[in-house]
């Protein structure tokens, strides 16, 4: 168990290095590992993410929030559309207190596994959302992520009205998915990037919301 855990940490450390994060607090690290350790235990009951390894878990999820939270530095409110298992809200609430992190997922089951995390972790910045993103009041946010939520004109148009002008989304997409333009928006920015110890290639696409 002990070999595991050392494994565990050096990995999300490695993920940190590659994304620029270190040094971070000896609590956030601890707060990471809780995390993985407990997506990890509740996927043996209830399937929560189709990674099953707390190493798959890291190096197929909180990476991407690493490489994510690396272009949102600074920004105060992010919103986490199809959230999931929290594997994008939960690091980037973990690694930045003063971020306001909004989670949203249709899924209840998903909802209640972050609302444990969010409990034991003391995670006042998560506010958490069991609902349908076209369900929930405008949330006005400097950041709107989406990974896997859908194709990119659905995920404009469900994220649109929860942005403050000048707001931004930023797209977690595979390498090849085109970039097209939308109204009202602008693009700033389609990234290819790899997460560490893999060769996939991915994108990462910034549309800008224009007043």
């Amino acid at each position: 168990m002990v070999l595991k855990e050392e494994r565990i940490d050096a990995l999300i450390r490695t993920g940190l290095e590659e994304s620029a994060l270190v040094p971070i607090t000896d609590g956030a690290m601890q707060a990471l590992a809780f995390y993985v350790a407990e997506l990890e235990r509740w996927n043996h009951k209830i399937n929560l993410t189709g990674k099953k390894t707390g190493a798959q878990i890291v190096t197929d999820l909180l990476y991407d929030a690493f490489y994510v939270y690396s272009h949102i530095r600074g920004a105060r409110s992010v919103l986490d559309m199809g959230s999931g298992a929290g594997v994008i809200s939960i690091p980037l609430a973990i690694l930045d207190s003063s971020l306001q992190v909004i989670s949203v997922d249709a899924s209840t089951k998903k909802i209640q596994f972050q609302r444990h995390v969010r409990r034991a972790l003391g995670l006042q910045n998560l506010a958490l959302f069991p609902t349908r993103i076209e369900h929930l009041e405008s949330q006005c946010v400097e950041i709107v992520v989406a990974k896997a939520f859908g194709p990119t004109q659905l995920v404009v148009d469900k994220a649109a009205k929860h942005l403050r002008d000048n707001g931004k989304i930023l797209l977690m997409k595979g390498r090849y998915e085109p970039v097209a333009p939308f109204p009202g928006f602008q693009i700033e920015g389609a990234v290819q990037y790899h997460l560490p110890g893999s060769t996939k290639e991915f994108k990462l696409i910034t549309y800008k919301k224009v007043p």
